[in-house]
């Protein structure tokens, strides 16, 4: 299927080039079309390969997701101009805080590194669904996340704690530490997950006793009351 789908690729373009000359083309490695192509691939722009398959707990890099990496390079071993198309932002199929931080950080810098020319991940848009509390909306558990992605495609080479700390202290000011604190705890859980978290839309509760635990809770409450108090101090000196 991907081989006949970038011999087609190429007809067409070369024929749309003939009275429309310098175009530009984008596809996916999706689905069936997704696997390495036995020939030569067609000249698109960008072949954004959807990594669906990748272990949302752990880095591009570890054993787990073997199988996307050795993909992806072989692509580029055929000239391919690979990105990635992900879906780290939408792994439960309810809106829920996933501690991917870092992972996305890492994740960016291997692609930099490796020479891939675009990252992208899905996520609903801003605002929907409609009539939902913002706090209930995929956009805003996942404002770190989109945060510290947006710092690492501007500076493939920055570190998650920086962003992190950037991020604490401009949102929590006073109440900074603990929210670090906590941001840290949630992060050492996800990437210490045992359990494989793969695809996406999935429901949270098969998945949550391999990520949150009774002690993990009790943390967090601390790390919350730590981080209201200082809030309280703050506003009183004011």
């Amino acid at each position: 299927m991907s081989t006949r789908w970038q011999k087609f690729s190429k007809i067409v373009i070369d024929i749309v080039n003939k009275t429309h000359p310098g175009k530009k083309y984008q596809t996916l490695a999706y689905q069936d079309y997704r696997d390495v192509p036995r020939d030569d691939v067609a000249p698109f722009q960008l072949i954004g390969y959807t990594t669906y398959n990748i272990n949302y707990t752990k880095p591009i890099t570890d054993p787990s997701n073997n199988i996307a990496r050795g993909e992806i390079e072989a692509w580029q071993k055929l000239g391919a101009n690979m990105g990635i198309r992900g879906y780290q932002f939408i792994p439960f199929n309810q809106p829920m805080y996933a501690p991917i931080e870092s992972l996305v950080v890492q994740e960016i810098a291997w692609a930099h590194q490796q020479g891939i020319r675009g990252w992208r991940s899905e996520l609903q848009p801003y605002g929907f669904p409609q009539n939902v509390p913002l706090q209930n909306q995929n956009w805003t558990t996942n404002r770190v996340a989109l945060y510290a992605v947006a710092q690492a495609m501007w500076n493939a080479d920055i570190k998650t704690p920086d962003i992190v700390s950037d991020w604490s202290n401009h949102l929590f000011g006073p109440a900074a530490a603990p929210m670090q604190a906590y941001y840290q705890m949630m992060e050492n859980a996800w990437v210490n997950s045992p359990k494989t978290l793969m695809y996406f839309q999935q429901p949270p509760a098969s998945f949550v006793d391999a990520f949150i635990s009774d002690d993990l809770l009790q943390k967090a409450d601390s790390d919350f009351r730590k981080r209201e108090n200082r809030s309280i101090v703050s506003m009183t000196r004011q």
